[in-house]
């Protein structure tokens, strides 16, 4: 930097990029960047791949470079494209109409300087894909979509679309290939309720059926057709799914419904704040306020945006003596004890995480205690459980007392 007379890291980057732009162009190729060699100064001909936005894609354009737009908030394949019981991935939400929606020349541009978009180009990052065919889900039918924002007239026609990705499903599935089928319209999450309730489903694709489970268990295409609204009361999982005429299944979605005794299930939480980099010794810290909640999420409780912890009180009762599963998922930190003990030290700093502990248990009740933690970002706290005579879901209310 000395030798060079840069400033700093920025200017040094942009060193780097023009030298090694030089000699790629001596060799008949083009430079093409992430949107971060704007900072320090552009090479002269390089081409920008515009992803924090559309920002660094409109400076470069109107700086007289190319660009390809790949902006995370429609072009990042990893995103999860469903908010519920998705295969693992990074995190961020990036459903399919919104991947429709794109318009990469931002209409900022003057007609000279939208001639510099040379197109998009969608992201498949794969820390969180272990599998080709997953990779192909995540990808399609996402990748369809963009195919027709980029190479069609403007005008789009979502309804339309929607239409003709039923003979595409089949292609895809003549072809061997792996593709998110959309689950039933109608499902997902907790509902808790002490009456009867009528639930309507609604197929998301023309002819194909809707099959479920009431019993927790996953369903296949031998399971029961919806053909009405359901009557569902007391403890319910439902868990349903969309099946093709192909024979291809959406991942089932699950539905909890739940009943408590409000004066007896529930737990006891302490709200805390304070400027942590970890998850604290909460023993040593004083709650701001306490209250009462029935379910281990953040929903319903005020909290702060940044630095905050909760704890979790309660009493779990089980019906079974074996081997139960504790699934923690969280961003940042969760540490969970059963009776004292440590069974999920997932304490963070990091997005969504899932991790999981076994441990034996006696029929009967036992102390559980879990602590939260959030720094900065998102916030997320789910805990599922896993037994004898217990599916994979949440931890009922109705097994949770107050103590």
């Amino acid at each position: 930097m000395k030798a060079e007379g840069l400033k700093d890291e920025s200017e040094l980057q942009s060193y780097f990029i023009r030298r090694i732009e030089t000699f790629l162009n001596s060799q008949g190729r083009r430079l093409i960047g992430w949107d971060e060699i704007l900072e320090g100064g552009l090479a002269p001909r390089a081409t920008v791949m515009s992803w924090r936005g559309f920002f660094g894609g409109i400076a470069a354009a109107r700086a007289g470079h190319d660009v390809i737009m790949s902006p995370t908030s429609h072009c990042y394949f990893d995103y999860y494209q469903g908010q519920v019981d998705e295969p693992k991935a990074i995190g961020g939400f990036l459903p399919l109409e919104k991947v429709y929606s794109f318009e990469p020349i931002p209409p900022e541009l003057k007609p000279e300087e939208a001639a510099h978009v040379l197109g998009a180009q969608a992201n498949l990052w794969t820390e969180y894909i272990k599998t080709p065919e997953h990779a192909e889900y995540m990808l399609f039918p996402r990748l369809l979509a963009l195919a027709e924002v980029i190479w069609s007239p403007k005008k789009k026609d979502w309804a339309d679309f929607q239409k003709r990705l039923v003979a595409h499903y089949d292609r895809l599935a003549f072809k061997g290939i792996s593709f998110r089928v959309p689950p039933p319209e109608g499902i997902g999450g907790r509902k808790w309720s002490k009456e009867k309730i009528n639930l309507v489903l609604v197929t998301p694709v023309p002819g194909a059926k809707i099959v479920y489970t009431l019993d927790g268990g996953f369903p296949n295409e031998n399971s029961l057709v919806y053909t009405s609204p359901l009557e569902i009361s007391g403890n319910v999982i439902l868990r349903s799914a969309t099946l093709l005429p192909n024979g291809r299944m959406s991942h089932p979605v699950s539905m909890y419904f739940f009943q408590v005794d409000e004066n007896l299930n529930g737990l006891d939480y302490d709200y805390f704040e304070g400027k942590w980099e970890k998850l604290p010794d909460l023993d040593k810290e004083k709650p701001l306020f306490s209250g009462v909640t029935y379910d281990l999420t953040l929903d319903g409780l005020k909290t702060a945006e940044d630095y905050f912890a909760l704890r979790f009180r309660s009493t779990l009762y089980l019906d079974q003596e074996g081997e139960y599963i504790f699934y923690t998922r969280a961003d940042d930190g969760v540490r969970l004890k059963i009776n004292d003990l440590i069974v999920v030290d997932n304490w963070g700093l990091f997005g969504q995480r899932e991790l999981k502990g076994r441990i034996y248990l006696k029929a009967g009740g036992h102390r559980l205690q879990v602590d939260y933690f959030e720094k900065r970002g998102g916030q997320y706290l789910e805990i599922f459980i896993e037994g004898p005579r217990l599916p994979y879901q949440p931890i009922p209310p109705a097994r949770l007392f107050r103590n």
